[in-house]
């Protein structure tokens, strides 16, 4: 907070100015030339410490199995003196990794978490379009670009990893950049917004352990980034952040780009069976394009001792439902059983930051009105921007498991926002027993609203929020196996 308390306008101009001059400097060097971009596509993993080679080896064995039968070209960057024992390299380039070193980068003294590597791994990949991965994030379905599965005339067996299509999401193919959101947002005194001048954003923080980019469209942002995260700077400005994972945001932001979303807000992978206090997650599940599950970031679990194991690690996730695409909810009834998606299949439906930052309780947003209004899916996008403003997370204990998590949905309105609804219906509803107005207006329910264009939003928990269990879910209900039979071990030391 010493930091929030010293900031004033000299110093907010005097970081700006640095940034500027070494973006030009970089520039001028031709750090941003199209030799720099590099070719092709890949994966990009950063490890060293504890376990996390070990976790990567897991992945890409997985990748490479007839479970997901999806192998790509991957390389696994480390700090100077953390390079994996022979065996588990030799393991790790039968798969196809390559290992590099960060030879200009140091670990922060006394800090268990050093994350600041990745956006050096990134730029200093071969490849021009990156999937990054942290070493805990597991995936559930098929990176394959689709051109290089559909080349492949596969047996009826091989549709079942048939690729997710997220290197030709049409949000990533218009921006060159997806990312996934976390579970909290960016505080309005948080110095970062006068710093990059830009207001605060209503919006989702990045989890940085999943990055869709191409190196072409974004070299400039990756290379703001790695100065925020070089190993003179980064203990400043993880300050703003926690950790490295929103550093890539305001990058983006400080020089006005934006990003495309996956087409569900994260999901809650959890235990198959509640604890002592209920639902225990444990594993933050990102989703695709579509809004389908495609990442398994284990981030809590790995950290639970004991307990856990084959037959006993997930087994469901809390998931923001679908929205509906129609203007009204008229006749739609709903119970907890009751899946939007047997109605209306997933679809790409390009969604970026904007289309679902600064929403009003109409579902439009203060900048990118214009793609939000007419789009074919206008009322699902509307619909998931003002549910979203009002999922919570929390932690929790979980018994003999030290931490859970769970997501819960609140009202966001307020209190004086939801009694001004409840007057004005009030004021225009018939009144035979002349009560006053305030005691008729106690009664009304507001939860159903509907705005003048027809665009109707309910706002009840079971509407908005479903547990699913993965053996209902194609990409997962083998995942677990899978995971294990690759020598997947859910107990680590590492980040």
């Amino acid at each position: 907070m010493f930091i929030y308390a010293s900031m004033n306008t000299s110093r907010v101009m005097g970081l700006r100015d640095e940034m500027v001059r070494y973006l030009r400097e970089r520039e001028g060097e031709g750090g941003m030339s199209t030799s720099e971009w590099g070719q092709g596509k890949g994966l990009v993993f950063t490890a060293g410490n504890a376990d996390t080679f070990t976790r990567v080896l897991t992945t890409l064995k997985l990748l490479n199995s007839s479970h997901l039968a999806s192998p790509m070209p991957a390389e696994i960057f480390s700090f100077p003196r953390e390079e994996p024992d022979a065996v588990t390299r030799g393991e790790l380039e039968r798969l196809g990794a390559t290992l590099r070193v960060v030879e200009d980068a140091w670990r922060g003294e006394g800090r268990r978490k050093n994350y600041h590597i990745k956006a050096s791994a990134i730029i200093r990949s071969s490849f021009r379009e990156v999937l990054y991965l942290d070493s805990d994030n597991i995936p559930a379905g098929s990176l394959l670009p689709l051109e290089l599965w559909e080349g492949r005339n596969g047996t009826e067996e091989e549709e079942a990893t048939r690729p997710a299509g997220l290197w030709e999401a049409k949000a990533y193919k218009r921006l060159g950049a997806m990312f996934w959101p976390d579970y909290w947002r960016t505080h309005p005194i948080n110095p970062i917004w006068a710093i990059i001048g830009v207001p605060c954003r209503d919006e989702w923080e990045m989890e940085a352990g999943t990055i869709l980019i191409d190196k072409s469209k974004h070299l400039d942002a990756l290379l703001l980034a790695e100065w925020m995260m070089s190993s003179e700077r980064f203990e400043y400005w993880f300050n703003f952040s926690d950790g490295d994972k929103d550093i890539f945001r305001f990058a983006f932001l400080a020089l006005r780009k934006r990003w495309g979303v996956p087409g569900r807000y994260v999901s809650v992978g959890a235990l198959p069976r509640d604890t002592i206090s209920g639902f225990c997650g444990h594993s933050m599940l990102q989703n695709d394009h579509l809004g389908k599950p495609l990442f398994v970031h284990a981030n809590l679990l790995k950290q639970i001792s004991s307990g856990v194991g084959k037959g006993f690690a997930w087994g469901r996730h809390r998931q923001l439902r679908t929205p509906p695409s129609s203007l009204s909810l008229q006749g739609r009834p709903l119970t907890p059983s009751h899946k939007l998606e047997l109605e209306e299949p997933l679809t790409d439906d390009d969604v970026d930051c904007d289309m679902v930052a600064d929403v009003g309780y109409d579902g439009f947003p203060v900048r990118g009105r214009e793609r939000v209004k007419g789009h074919p899916q206008e009322a699902r996008i509307r619909r998931r921007a003002v549910w979203e403003k009002g999922i919570r997370a929390g932690f929790k204990r979980g018994g003999m498991f030290a931490l859970c998590i769970d997501i819960r949905f609140d009202d966001p309105r307020s209190h004086e926002e939801t009694w001004g609804a409840k007057l004005s219906v009030a004021s225009s509803s018939p009144n035979p027993s002349r009560l006053p107005l305030e005691a008729l207006a106690a009664n009304v329910d507001v939860s159903y609203t509907a705005a003048p264009d027809g665009f109707e939003l309910k706002f009840w928990q079971d509407e908005v929020l479903e547990v699913v269990h993965w053996k209902d879910v194609p990409r997962l209900n083998g995942f677990e196996e899978a995971f294990f039979e690759v020598g997947g071990k859910v107990n680590g030391e590492g980040f």
